[in-house]
């Protein structure tokens, strides 16, 4: 009896080692998202229009569930795809953005460690009881829009240059979905592919030539949309972070 159970604990172990325990993502990380879809620029036609987020977010972690909070934003731009559009996001739009509480999980697939994050929704510029289904505001005048980046515009507000002789501001509000799915490289890196929808209405602008319509279509390439977790001590300057993702971010900046 004594050799069988002797046994089975070598078994066991033998498992454990071959199986191996659910990586530890707990801690602080650089986040980087990409975003890519298509759009119809005014006397350009279709466009490419990349979207680039670059900050750092805490992870908590409980066996194989994990929470993403307290997102930090370094830089945030828009690249419309053209000279002739330059679409700027204010600090003060940067600074409002609130990413709450992301919920996700690890697990196994074949000899790699997958993470997921299921679909979560952002709005910016609004206050819905239903953030998932309630329409979005489309006049300034509707109760729920409020003044997000407090910049006394309704919603928040987007900086337009067209042909860079004629700049304005578009007061907006949005509803971002985005989910992950990606892979851990090691205990420092994790990376994957960022599936995301959005949805914007146009409040009022400084001007009708800056009142356009923002919809695009997505990107058939969908390895152009990704996320990259870099691990980091928690306290290093933005300037640092972007220098973390200097080879992905290369002619994007």
């Amino acid at each position: 009896m004594r050799k069988f159970s002797i046994s089975l604990l070598i078994v066991g172990l033998i498992w454990v080692a071959a199986v191996g325990a659910t990586p530890n993502i707990k801690g602080s990380w650089a986040l980087l998202e990409v975003t890519s879809d298509y759009w119809n620029v005014p006397l350009a036609g279709e466009r490419q229009r990349t979207g680039v987020i670059v900050g750092s977010v805490e992870v908590t972690q409980d066996g194989t569930e994990f929470v993403m909070k307290e997102l930090s934003i370094c830089k945030m731009w828009l690249d419309a795809g053209t000279e002739l559009v330059k679409v700027e996001i204010p600090e003060a739009f940067i600074a409002s953005i609130s990413m709450g509480t992301i919920h996700g999980s690890i697990h196994r697939e074949g000899d790699r460690y997958l993470v997921e994050v299921p679909w979560f929704t952002q709005i910016n510029g609004a206050k819905l009881s239903d953030p998932e289904e309630d329409l979005l505001p489309t006049s300034a005048d509707d109760l729920r829009v409020y003044d997000q980046d407090r910049d006394d515009h309704p919603g928040v507000t987007t900086r337009i240059s067209i042909v860079g002789l004629i700049s304005g501001e578009a007061y907006v509000v949005q509803r971002i979905r985005k989910s992950y799915k990606g892979w851990i490289e090691s205990n420092d890196r994790v990376h994957g592919l960022l599936f995301w929808e959005d949805e914007q209405n146009t409040l009022g602008a400084s001007s009708s030539l800056f009142a356009m319509k923002a919809q695009g279509r997505p990107d058939p390439e969908i390895e152009h949309s990704r996320f990259a977790l870099i691990r980091i001590k928690g306290d290093e300057p933005c300037d640092e972070i972007l220098a973390l993702f200097a080879e992905e971010l290369e002619g994007m900046i």
